[in-house]
């Protein structure tokens, strides 16, 4: 089994991790530590999730916070994405954070720009992110984690994305401004 199919196998699932995930947004914020997580962003050369030891992955990960209607929000992404001509074919996830947010992970692809920043960037104006919420800037950074939710919180998943292989891996190594 690959990486992604033992994350949703066995920790998307999971009972706990429902259970955490509705304390959290029954107001115990303390508790978000408790979940799993993946740094989408970065892989350590060392074993320890320190920005100094990332390499870029290829993937760019983009955090909305203060989302007033989350589910209006995620359904309008869903579509911005499914009828783009870029990001139908290289976003891998959108779902809602614990705290009701929204993530979306996906693949850079455009050689012009090789900063994760230029990327987020890129994706905000392209999609009209600032529309939903708050754009989180600090997703730049090689060593961030992204909490991980339950199933029933993912809008849209592209397993397709992981398996294809792209010519371009625009990403300078460590280059996150």
């Amino acid at each position: 089994s690959t990486p992604w199919q033992d994350i949703k196998n066995d920790i998307l699932y999971q009972e706990s991790v429902e259970k955490t995930v509705q304390a959290i947004r029954a107001g115990q914020k303390e508790l978000k530590t408790s979940l799993p997580a993946i740094c989408w962003v970065g892989r350590s050369t060392t074993g320890k999730r320190l920005a100094a030891d990332m390499q870029p992955t290829q993937f760019v990960m983009i955090d909305i916070d203060h989302v007033p209607d989350i589910v209006e929000a995620t359904m309008k992404l869903k579509e911005r994405v499914i009828h783009h001509e870029i990001l139908s074919k290289t976003v891998f996830i959108i779902h809602t954070t614990p705290n009701y947010g929204i993530r979306m992970v996906f693949r850079a692809t455009l050689p012009e720009l090789t900063t994760l920043k230029a990327q987020m960037e890129w994706c905000r104006d392209e999609l009209q992110l600032q529309e939903f919420g708050d754009f989180d800037t600090a997703v730049k950074d090689l060593s961030r984690i992204s909490f991980l939710t339950t199933i029933d919180d993912i809008a849209f998943l592209n397993e397709k994305v992981l398996e294809e292989k792209f010519d371009t891996d625009p990403i300078s190594q460590g280059a996150t401004a």
